[in-house]
């Protein structure tokens, strides 16, 4: 079992670090311009549907993904909402004087977005099959094990998360107002690069051979 959890560990650490997409941008923006609250509840709704996708994969639901239709909705989806995301946030101009947005929203609304825009990602959906796959041929772990190191997976990359957000958090506290709006508008511009990326892979997909 052990093994089992080093290896999660070490595997959750690996996609924390080197997974650089919408879903990332988002909650270093959440962090540093509103509150590590918020922030949470948003790496909260990526764990949630990290956990079904994982749930989706490891049951022997992943022929979905390969399905074109389904890499049609979800490029699509995907691509739109994360341009939208990046248009708010690149256009985004109040700010209070701490440098934090001045927003009320639920914090329930975060949840709802960590959760769509990590699920309607469909490279999320490659990378956990991609895990689950290696892991099923390299390792041959007992149910137990798999369910261990699948949690150790979860709880390590959530927990980057958390201090991914509470690091930004405390960065925005130092920064002067100008530069909070001028990091606003970097990842803003960052996120609409990412989605003109699943758009694109949208549009070769239309365009492939019937």
């Amino acid at each position: 079992m052990l093994d089992a959890i080093f290896s999660g560990l070490l595997a959750g650490m690996v996609l924390s670090l080197f997974a650089l997409g919408p879903s990332f941008f988002t909650l270093v923006k959440i962090g540093i311009h509103q509150n590590f609250q918020k922030g949470a509840m948003f790496a909260s709704g990526i764990l949630v549907s990290d956990v079904l996708i994982v749930l989706l994969v490891y049951f022997g639901l992943s022929q979905i993904y390969h399905s074109l239709l389904f890499k049609l909705v979800f490029s699509l989806l995907g691509g739109l909402l994360v341009l939208v995301f990046g248009i708010n946030a690149f256009r985004e101009r109040q700010v209070s004087d701490s440098g934090h947005l001045m927003r009320h929203q639920s914090n329930y609304r975060y949840l709802a977005e960590g959760f769509c825009l990590n699920i309607l990602n469909p490279f999320t959906f490659g990378l956990w099959i991609f895990v689950v796959s290696t892991v099923n041929q390299l390792r041959n772990y007992t149910g137990y094990e798999m369910t261990v190191f699948y949690l150790s997976i979860l709880a390590t990359i959530f927990s980057i998360d958390l201090l991914k957000t509470y690091l930004a958090y405390q960065t925005g506290k130092g920064l002067s107002a100008h530069w909070l709006h001028r990091i606003h508008q970097f990842i803003g511009i960052v996120l609409i690069l990412l989605s003109f990326r699943l758009l694109f892979y949208f549009l070769q997909l239309i365009s492939l051979p019937q």
